[in-house]
């Protein structure tokens, strides 16, 4: 299984990617900061899950999950997680797509479930990505 993360902060790349590491199955298949880069990796390497920030470097991750989202007809599992999770932003995120909106600063440990739990359904045949 295949995540790209979209985060401009190079230590939680890091810590993010240690983190899943750890999963059997799991291969980080990149990152980025920057949300036309962000785009254009999604859509060439087709990563399963995208891990994703609200606010980057050079503008939102929210352009980011409407484009993956809106010109993808298989678009992958988008889990965003961001210090940006006030309701506004949160219902901004559903309404665009998101499959799941976590908290950095509270969810951090929510990452690996949800990714096991792919994996998991994968392995077992019932989910077919």
């Amino acid at each position: 299984m295949k995540v790209f993360i979209v985060e401009d902060s190079p230590a939680l790349v890091q810590a993010v990617s240690d983190l899943l590491s750890e999963i059997d199955g799991v291969e980080i298949a990149g990152s980025t900061g920057v949300v036309e880069r962000a785009t254009e990796e999604i859509r060439r390497l087709r990563p399963d899950i995208v891990i994703l920030d609200i606010r980057l470097a050079d503008g939102s991750g929210l352009d980011v999950l409407r484009n993956i989202k809106s010109r993808t007809s298989d678009a992958p599992l988008v889990i965003v997680f961001s210090s940006n999770t006030e309701p506004g932003y949160r219902r901004a995120c559903e309404r665009l797509g998101a499959d799941f909106v976590f908290d950095k600063s509270q969810d951090y440990n929510k990452l690996p479930e949800v990714i096991r739990s792919k994996v998991s359904s994968i392995n077992s045949g019932s989910e077919g990505k």
